[in-house]
């Protein structure tokens, strides 16, 4: 089972992925591009959130001495026990701080990365940075949340109306449905039915990545 490592930028607040078998460029602006050389073998990567992310994360902070923080951590505190005796703890929610303009950015090559646990934006802000993604078709983030209910905010541009809008949230509320993202344009699917709950054409900047929202 392939996992990304990560690359962290704390002068541009950009979190990388870094594939199996990475190679990057850099763009004018100091950006960096990621890119496998062996994007068959690595069309499906995992990433646990608290190993794989918060805690590579909380490495490189220590050893960088970086005081901005990247993100913020709930939860995890004690529930009881179970019928047999073992301890349970409430799930541990991990929350991207993007008011200090950090953003992830999956590697540019057509892959699937799922993410397990909780992971959530600050403010109504995407979780991801796209501005680089020019790859066909775009790389799928997935979120495999641990908790009973699972929110996941992206950026969908300007061009829904207030309804459309409550629509939408409400859909992502209930996490009954499957949400493709193409660009500028939403489809939204009830997965038992396969009736489309919301399609819409909206305006505003270009959404390249499309975005599975799954519940658990």
């Amino acid at each position: 089972m392939a996992s990304p490592t990560w690359y962290f930028d704390g002068d541009l607040r950009r979190i990388y992925e870094v594939p199996p078998h990475p190679t990057y460029t850099t763009d004018p602006n100091g950006y960096r591009i990621y890119t496998s050389t062996d994007p068959s073998a690595d069309a499906l990567v995992y990433v646990d959130i608290k190993k794989d992310l918060w805690s590579r994360w909380v490495d490189w902070a220590f050893a960088h001495q970086w005081g901005l923080l990247a993100f913020g951590r709930s939860g995890g505190a004690f529930r009881g026990y179970d019928e047999q005796g073992n301890e349970l703890y409430q799930s541990v929610d991990f929350t991207l701080l993007n008011d200090n303009g950090w953003k992830i950015v999956l590697a540019n090559y057509p892959h699937e990365t799922r993410f397990k646990g909780n992971l959530y934006a600050q403010s109504d802000n995407s979780l991801f940075d796209n501005d680089r993604i020019d790859c066909v078709p775009p790389p799928i983030a997935r979120l495999e949340g641990a908790a009973d209910l699972l929110s996941y905010i992206v950026n969908t541009g300007s061009g829904l109306s207030p309804e459309e809008q409550h629509k939408l949230d409400w859909i992502r509320r209930r996490l009954a449905g499957d949400e493709e993202r193409r660009p500028n344009r939403i489809i939204v699917t009830d997965p038992d039915t396969g009736e489309t709950l919301l399609d819409k054409v909206v305006s505003g900047g270009q959404l390249t990545q499309t975005i599975k929202i799954y519940s658990t």
